[in-house]
């Protein structure tokens, strides 16, 4: 008997418990239908005010940002065991809307939180502000500002004076940001420990939806090292050419270059520099913004030319607040920020772009970049409030960077009638854009993957404020083979604030991975479009195709937009390409041509592969 009771007991304490359970993951759906609503309406009215101050940037619009960021937030916070509920896409919506935790858990990291934010915006307002820095001519002249240096620099063909004013701008930031930064790695860790991280540099690998922490690093490593033979051979060309313009008291032949010869103040790419590494100088390249220029008057008309490609391949039409709302050029009776970017209202039908655009080739890709942005938050509309947003950072800027490859081929610009008539293409041409492109792609890509690589190490007490700058330099000569004008290991220096990310507290590796992704998008929508079939001698190559016209290249791109974030990236990535993983073999194919001529011309000038 007493066995039965027990059994019995037992059986409606279960019941009991289902019960309850069954009410409680009741309310907890109610509450994130709640959510859904309350969390985009406090979005809305804060990107609505964020408009207002970019396209007229006055201390009254900041104002009003600010005070409403700070004091607008009126949405109920309610605990709910969202593990319990055995229910993987409410955990996620829970996760996505900042509610995976205990209430008493965000009241910790507010204070920290807080502090943390009036540090990224100090650092961030001595950037923007940075003066003081000395003329290369009048060394007692230190009056000059940021914008002056930089300007100098770019333009000045005297190598010693754009040394000097790289190491000015670099030694102005760093004295002007550092004595924040150990504030900043401080208060990241505390902050992130308060959600269970071990550092920040872990919570950030969690948020890119990527590999394992425990793995990433390497992981990224290893993608780059398949990518490296090809970056070794640009640089191994590259470093002869310049050995050949300024000679061997300025170009060690064998070894790293001095960074400041790219002409880049990031020093992550050889593009500043074209005219004098083209593999085939004498070729005449051709003029495309004379042609543009002619052909269309503002870049409103650009941003049509991008529209007539979107609703070519059945996307659909962009919204009249679009055209009537989006901001195409600097205003002439307002101060524009005139950051391009593309802005989702999160109202689900108002959709726009900030711009400062020019009628030139490479306004046209920008626009095209940020409208394939707005096509995407077009294509999850109808996802839940924390899913208007794509499968990740990365994938997002790949697909967004996709377009540019069908609309920069010479086919398309030919069909737009911006090429000299006939549009012939010849080995030398071909080169001379496959070189062109990679440029900048081998040396950003390594760039991306140390700029986090030595935050990563900084969170994590590998490195600390005396030496971190020695390691960043350690790592600029292994993944890069670049060394500073002048050594740079002093313990006031860090020379990553020259890349204002580091400072707003943005990681940057999404942009490495997002350049392998685009040409992964680009191989999967070119066999879409049958404009690619590596099966076939015959068929275009990646570089080559046009997806214009392609209505299962629209129908693949729906069918990964819809997702928005509601699904881990793996899903969405293998909608649209069949695979579930990132994959540089596509990247390597695009550039085959070009790796095969590289490898054949530094054999036979004798060049040293490395540095």
């Amino acid at each position: 008997m007493k066995q039965l009771l027990t059994c019995c007991f037992i059986l409606v304490l279960i019941s009991w418990t289902s019960a309850v359970n069954k009410t409680l993951k009741k309310e907890a759906k109610e509450y994130l239908e709640y959510l859904n609503v309350a969390e985009c309406d406090y979005y809305h009215n804060q990107i609505v005010l964020s408009w207002a101050y970019a396209i007229n940037a006055t201390d009254e619009n900041l104002n009003k940002l600010n005070d409403y960021i700070w004091n607008g937030y009126n949405v109920t916070q309610k605990d709910f065991p969202w593990a319990d509920f055995d229910d993987p896409d409410m955990l996620r919506q829970a996760d996505k809307y900042g509610r995976k935790y205990p209430a008493s858990v965000y009241a910790a990291a507010a204070e920290p939180g807080s502090k943390l934010t009036e540090v990224v915006g100090k650092m961030t307002k001595e950037y923007r502000n940075l003066n003081g820095l000395c003329s290369y001519e009048n060394k007692t002249n230190c009056s000059m500002s940021f914008g002056d240096a930089v300007g100098i620099f770019y333009e000045t063909e005297d190598l010693k004076e754009r040394a000097h004013y790289y190491l000015e701008i670099l030694n102005g930031l760093a004295r002007k940001i550092k004595p924040y930064y150990a504030q900043y790695i401080e208060l990241s860790n505390e902050n992130a420990r308060i959600f269970n991280y071990s550092n920040k540099a872990d919570q950030w690998i969690v948020g890119l939806d990527g590999p394992p922490v425990a793995e990433f690093d390497q992981y990224m490593i290893n993608l780059y090292e398949q990518i490296k033979p090809l970056q070794q051979q640009v640089f191994a060309f590259v470093r002869k050419r310049l050995y050949d313009h300024y000679g061997p008291e300025v170009v060690n032949r064998t070894g790293p270059l001095q960074i400041h010869l790219m002409n880049d103040l990031f020093g992550s790419g050889f593009g500043n520099i074209g005219d004098l590494i083209k593999p085939y100088p004498n070729v005449k390249a051709d003029n495309i913004d004379i042609k543009l220029k002619a052909k269309y008057k503002t870049a409103r008309d650009l941003a049509e030319v991008c529209e007539d490609f979107f609703l070519s391949i059945g996307l659909p039409p962009m919204p009249a607040t679009f055209w009537n709302l989006s901001q195409f050029v600097e205003p002439k009776d307002t101060q524009s920020t005139c950051q391009i970017s593309a802005w989702n209202f999160y109202d689900r039908k108002d959709y726009r772009i900030e711009a400062c655009s020019d009628v030139s080739f490479g306004d046209l890709l920008v626009l095209c970049h940020e409208m394939t942005h707005v096509k995407n938050y077009m294509g999850f509309k109808d996802q839940p409030c924390c899913y208007l947003n794509g499968p990740n950072a990365a994938i997002n800027e790949g697909i967004a960077d996709v377009i540019q490859l069908s609309l920069g081929s010479r086919e398309r610009l030919g069909r737009m009638g911006l090429l000299e008539e006939p549009c012939e293409e010849t080995p030398e041409i071909d080169i001379n854009d496959l070189f062109e492109s990679a440029c900048d792609r081998v040396m950003f890509m390594p760039y991306a993957i140390i700029l986090d690589l030595v935050r990563h190490k900084y969170f994590r007490n590998e490195i600390n404020y005396d030496n971190c700058n020695e390691e960043w330099w350690k790592l600029r000569l292994e993944f890069m083979g670049l060394v500073p004008p002048e050594p740079r290991n002093g313990k006031d220096l860090f020379d990553i604030f020259i890349q204002d990310h580091t400072i707003r507290d943005i990681t940057y590796v999404q942009y490495f991975l997002a350049i392998i992704y685009k040409i992964q998008f680009q191989e999967a929508l070119c066999k879409a479009a049958g404009e690619y079939d590596p099966n076939d001698p015959k068929s275009k190559t990646l570089d080559k195709c046009d997806l214009y016209g392609s209505k299962k290249v629209g129908k693949l791109l729906k069918k990964m937009f819809a997702y928005g974030s509601s699904k881990p990236y793996q899903i969405p990535l293998q909608a649209l390409t069949g695979q579930k993983d990132i994959q540089s073999k596509p990247f390597l194919k695009f550039y085959k041509r070009l790796y095969d001529w590289l490898v054949k011309e530094n054999k036979r000038t004798g060049e040293y592969i490395g540095w």
